[in-house]
């Protein structure tokens, strides 16, 4: 009876480690993957709002695949105005065959966000400055797994990666503005 638990015992203790080793090697891998980096270009004359924006791939090994990007409008303080999600417009992605972008590539695009800050919301028109200085913005990603889109053409939706940027804010200090991250916000 002794041996028969010691067996058990082995055999449950070398399920654990397998199942360990499974796991660590599934997350060492979830953190190679690319997460595009984005950032502002200057805003230029007109609105705050159509500023454009660049997305860069910093892995050095993986590709960017399939990559759609969204623009989200996360909150305009003292609006009451809901987080709305637009799809991001003129997208200058460059021309190879991963309908993304490889390795330390980059691309611009431009959020449509005066679509949705018309005159009704109090948003557009004359107070669209005055809106943007109290916007944050963040930027969605949407690409397929690393590798496996290759192997397997247009991955299905929970296939793909979901990557929400941080939040950018306007910030009106630098000349001429520009978004920057929540995080680089001095007092």
């Amino acid at each position: 009876m002794a041996q028969g638990g010691a067996r058990a015992l082995r055999s449950l203790f070398v399920t654990v480690l397998v199942l360990a080793a499974l796991g660590g090697t599934a997350l060492g891998l979830w953190s190679l993957r690319p997460t595009p980096v984005f950032s502002s270009g200057p805003v230029e004359e007109g609105s705050a709002f159509d500023a454009v924006f660049r997305a860069e791939n910093t892995s050095t090994w993986l590709p960017i695949a399939n990559l759609r990007l969204a623009c989200v409008l996360a909150q305009v303080r003292a609006s009451g105005r809901d987080p709305t999600l637009v799809e991001a417009e003129q997208v200058g992605l460059p021309a190879n065959d991963l309908a993304g972008l490889a390795p330390g590539e980059a691309a611009t695009f431009r959020c449509p966000f005066r679509t949705i800050t018309g005159a009704a919301t109090g948003l557009g028109g004359t107070v669209d400055a005055e809106a943007a200085k109290r916007a944050e913005i963040y930027f969605r990603a949407t690409y397929d797994v690393p590798l496996l889109g290759k192997w397997l053409g247009r991955l299905p939706g929970w296939l793909r990666i979901i990557d929400d940027s941080g939040r950018f804010f306007l910030d009106t200090r630098l000349l001429p503005p520009r978004w920057m991250p929540v995080e680089k916000r001095k007092p």
